[in-house]
């Protein structure tokens, strides 16, 4: 047996040392073990290939998924109705609609579809409102574009809008279910408010809940927006009693500016906080040397010095007091009745038989086809020819009657345009108020065009 070094002796590989009995070679273990590590790398290696092939399909998802999360961003969606969600009914109602960029400059149609309905539960169509716009997009950047939008007074509506571009290739569409809890009721008034920061905001809010209180109803029926972007045309505040502002206004464009002085003219209440505003350029044609109160035709305009005089709820509490024609549907009642007079007396007259000449006419009839008519067939001895006689009589009168009423009916069709201008000492734009009336001699479909 042969000898190793330090005490240790060989035996078929085996080793022992002093007091430990050798160990023979096992073939079958040996074959185990290298079965056993076969199996771990190869587990390994599909542990690999699955972990590979999740990272591929992961990789796969995303490109699928990126391009189409892109363009839902960019797409045609209807980004606010109203004021901050609230609208009043039959007001220009601002619907302001996002539309994507195009790849090439061209001129888009914007088509807004409104139909309402009286039975929210089986959808029944009453009636369906059509608007429609054509603007001018540059190749490469979106739009938001605002449209005076009316919106009937029915339990359900729904609004649609549809892109199409030249050749009614469709660019996108949009609908949107309107809520009836975000809709103006009679009595019901809404302030809109800028106020920029949050602190100014709880602020100005608290203000105008504690000048509504003092008003009328105890402020049930007050409804407050939070605005964030100053409207550029301006019956997009025709919704709202009043407009408070109370951030700054040093971005603020010439067609804002005038979109806030048209409200202010057309009747609306502007309240201005000197402090926070930090522009004199804001209405400046009012504001200089003014005090607290100007009145601008139909219009008020208020100022108060800082947010913190508290001066804002006394403002609220006395543009809410009652009075006449403090609401802004009454007050466009009133434009429409102006300008109804003056087509009257302008335009085309409609002359209808009045109740007097009605009664004499019935009063002549019955006098001709009773006694009259009696009398003559009871002279020729002839009184059963009066069931003919009754009738030529009352067919010649119908016939008579017809042609006399329709004498004032127009003839040809005939459009009439009226309008008002007005100026005020402190503005040097003058303001135009139209109103355009059609007649027509037959019922039939017309299509006008107004700019």
């Amino acid at each position: 047996m042969p000898t190793v070094p330090n005490g240790r002796t060989s035996w078929c590989g085996a080793e022992h040392r002093a007091g430990l009995k050798a160990r023979p070679y096992d073939g079958a273990t040996a074959y185990s073990t290298l079965l056993n590590q076969i199996d771990n790398t190869l587990i390994r290696i599909n542990i690999m290939l699955m972990v590979r092939s999740l990272g591929w399909i992961l990789v796969s998802m995303f490109a699928l998924v990126l391009p189409a999360a892109a363009g839902a961003q960019d797409r045609v969606r209807i980004e606010d109705v109203g004021l901050d969600g609230y609208f009043g009914v039959a007001l220009p109602t601002p619907v302001r609609v996002h539309i994507p960029a195009l790849d090439q400059t061209e001129s888009v149609t914007v088509r807004f579809l409104v139909e309402s309905g009286t039975d929210p539960r089986h959808r029944s169509l009453k009636r369906t409102d059509r608007f429609s716009e054509t603007v001018q997009m540059t190749r490469g950047e979106p739009l938001e574009l605002e449209a005076p939008i009316t919106m009937p007074n029915d339990s359900w509506e729904t609004l649609t809008v549809s892109v199409t571009s030249e050749g009614d290739k469709l660019v996108g569409e949009a609908e949107q279910e309107i809520q009836a809890r975000d809709k103006l009721v009679r009595g019901e008034t809404l302030v809109a408010v800028f106020c920029g920061k949050a602190e100014k905001c709880a602020s100005a809010e608290s203000q105008i809940t504690y000048g509504s209180a003092e008003g009328t109803n105890n402020g049930k029926d007050l409804r407050q927006a939070v605005l964030t972007h100053f409207l550029s045309k301006w019956w997009g505040y025709s919704g709202a009693r009043a407009v408070v502002v109370a951030t700054s206004t040093a971005g603020i464009t010439p067609a804002q500016n005038t979109a806030l002085e048209d409200y202010l003219r057309w009747g609306g209440a502007v309240v201005l906080v000197e402090k926070e505003i930090g522009d004199k350029s804001l209405l400046a044609g009012y504001r200089q040397g003014a005090p607290r109160l100007v009145r601008v035709g139909p219009g008020a305009l208020y100022t108060v010095p800082s947010l913190e005089s508290q001066q804002l709820g006394q403002v609220i509490a006395e543009l809410l007091s009652p009075r006449p024609a403090s609401t802004a549907v009454s007050r466009s009642y009133s434009i429409a009745l102006d300008t109804k007079n003056l087509l009257e007396q302008v335009g085309v007259a409609f002359k209808f038989p009045r109740l007097r000449w009605l009664i004499l006419w019935l009063s002549v009839y019955l006098v001709v086809v009773g006694p009259l008519n009696f009398a003559v067939l009871h002279r020729m001895r002839r009184l059963e020819w009066g069931w003919i006689s009754i009738c030529v009589i009352s067919l010649a009168f119908a016939c008579a009657l017809y042609i006399a009423s329709s004498k004032g009916r127009p003839a040809n069709f005939a459009l009439d345009r009226a309008s008002f201008y007005w100026m005020y000492a402190s503005s040097p734009i003058a303001e135009e108020r139209s109103a355009v009336r059609v007649s027509s001699p037959e019922r039939k479909t017309l299509s006008a065009t107004v700019n």
